[in-house]
């Protein structure tokens, strides 16, 4: 992980407010979260958690769980690997490509404080992205895809399977 400064951090900053814009369309009622997918400097793919178009998340799990973090029984799809789904249908290669990630709530961004997705670093190692792009309490920071990956593994087992 490096946090970003400079030319870089702005850059950023620019990205993860288009994040933000399309976190918005989310509908679930406990996070609103968005990615944007970009290469070179093209936004190529947009994604927002939320459930399949035309689709309610009707019961809403996280909510019947308690608001606890498991995604992974909800029935959304999370905001990354939507990003990557439609950076795919115009792209075939997104090697290289970065994914801002966001949460959000009213326009602001909310830093990540556990935002290492195990479902959605998956999706990001096998397309070929490069980098992953959010916000922490420490500042704007960067991992490449296998770190990542391999920390939110490491998360998702230390929450799941260790007492």
């Amino acid at each position: 992980m490096r946090t970003l400064k400079g030319k870089d951090l702005k850059k950023a900053k620019k990205y993860l407010n288009e994040a933000v814009k399309v976190s918005e369309e989310s509908i679930c009622p406990v996070l609103k979260s968005g990615v944007v997918v970009v290469k070179g400097s093209k936004i190529i793919g947009k994604g927002f958690n939320g459930p399949i178009s035309g689709r309610k998340c009707d019961p809403c799990v996280l909510k019947l769980l308690n608001n606890e973090t498991r995604t992974d029984l909800c029935y959304e799809i999370h905001a990354g690997e939507r990003a990557v789904a439609d950076a795919l249908k115009d792209s075939k290669n997104l090697r290289g490509a970065k994914a801002y990630s966001v949460k959000s709530d009213n326009g602001k961004i909310i830093p990540y404080v556990t935002g290492l997705c195990a479902s959605c670093s998956r999706f990001f190692l096998e397309s070929g992205i490069e980098e992953i792009i959010m916000e922490i309490d420490e500042g704007v920071v960067s991992y490449s895809t296998v770190e990542f990956y391999s920390k939110s593994f490491d998360r998702f087992v230390k929450e799941r399977f260790i007492l």
